[in-house]
């Protein structure tokens, strides 16, 4: 029997101090993210931690550009459904950008 896989969960907070709750994925990932809207962070390990090397948001099993993550140094994506509509994902993606500048859109 195989052990099950438990999630690796990691938080990013934004610039408004929430923290926000993300599931860590190697990429590539196709195949693993089911067709719901969310939000998404590119990122590769940074020590003990994680930098962010994008931001972004839409449906998840086709907004994550893993190809070109890759080029930029992108490992992982972190990523989590996000319900409310498209307005709650545009302001988590704002929060986020503004609270890791150095991260560009994905």
């Amino acid at each position: 029997m195989t052990a099950p896989v438990i999630p690796v969960i990691h938080t990013w907070f934004g610039a408004s101090g929430r923290g926000f709750k993300f599931t860590v994925s190697p990429l590539p990932v196709a195949g693993l993210i089911a067709e719901r809207n969310g939000n998404f962070i590119l990122a590769r390990a940074d020590g003990p931690g994680w930098a962010a090397i994008s931001i972004g948001q839409g449906r998840l099993d086709t907004a994550i550009p893993a190809a070109a993550a890759r080029a930029k140094g992108a490992t992982h994506v972190h990523w989590r459904y996000t319900g409310g509509g498209e307005s709650m994902r545009q302001e988590l993606d704002a929060d986020l950008r503004a609270g890791h500048k150095d991260a560009g859109p994905a």
